[in-house]
């Protein structure tokens, strides 16, 4: 039985609401720790070349500069990956 086209999300049709929905998703994640993006995956490449993905924590967005701001260990494995290969 085909799916009642009725309970299609309008955004699904439409690239800036998507566009839209995402952002204020992210906006939430950053507000937020109880929000589903409050920890997104970043994946990067490693030291190794190989491709790393870590869960992050989400302290910021940007949507006029389109940057999402995330805390991690200057320690870390993860900060030498993005001072190579930003």
């Amino acid at each position: 039985m085909p799916r009642d086209i009725a309970f299609i999300p309008s955004i699904y049709n439409d690239l800036a609401a998507t566009e839209a929905q995402v952002w204020a998703l992210l906006a939430g994640g950053a507000q937020s720790g109880r929000a589903p993006l409050h920890t997104p995956v970043l994946a990067s490449i490693g030291i190794d070349g190989a491709p790393q993905a870590r869960t992050v924590v989400l302290r910021a967005v940007d949507r006029s500069l389109r940057q999402l701001r995330i805390h991690t260990d200057r320690r870390s494995t993860k900060f030498a990956e993005l001072q190579r290969d930003p």
